[in-house]
């Protein structure tokens, strides 16, 4: 466990799916403005593995258009 930002994580696994993405020119948008200096307590790499899991699902089955990702601050 340590303290990461959201933000960061989302971008490092848009820069992994970049390639695919563009091969289906799809767009990747993303929704956390909340979280620009937000750090949050919690395993990085298991935060990023469901991220690119479901970024990669999305990726798989959009033919065209965009994928977004959109995180939420509830306190």
């Amino acid at each position: 466990m340590e303290w990461i930002k959201l933000k960061d994580i989302i971008e490092e696994v848009f820069s992994i799916c970049d390639f695919q993405a563009k091969g289906k020119s799809i767009l990747f948008l993303s929704e956390i403005k909340q979280f620009e200096d937000v750090d949050i307590y919690s395993d990085k790499k298991r935060i990023k593995q469901v991220i690119l899991n479901l970024v990669s699902n999305a990726l798989k089955f959009t033919l065209s258009g965009f994928i977004k990702v959109v995180a939420t601050l509830e306190v």
